[in-house]
């Protein structure tokens, strides 16, 4: 499964998903604190960079691009549970 972890640095949630045999990606403004699969951006870039199987967005109180990045989710959830609704693979 291709994961993203939005707004991790850490890697903890990344690595942990990783070690279960997913292609597990963290994503944040700033660089990974351990060695690992890690986009440097913004997520809403990340998100749309490829096809993802499972998006973590861990939500940081007051964050400028919290509001944009559920709404981009909230898209993308629609329009696949419509593809889904008619009977189509993916959207």
């Amino acid at each position: 499964m291709n994961v993203l972890v939005a707004c991790e640095c850490s890697g903890t949630v990344r690595d942990a998903f990783s070690k279960r045999g997913h292609d597990a990606w963290s994503c944040d403004l700033k660089p990974t604190e351990r060695p690992g699969n890690h986009i440097i951006g913004d997520a809403i870039e990340a998100i749309k960079s490829r096809e993802w199987d499972l998006l973590i967005h861990r939500l940081i109180a007051d964050h400028p691009l919290e509001r944009h990045v559920l709404s981009v989710l909230e898209r993308k959830q629609k329009t696949i549970g419509a593809a889904i609704a008619a009977g189509q693979e993916e959207a």
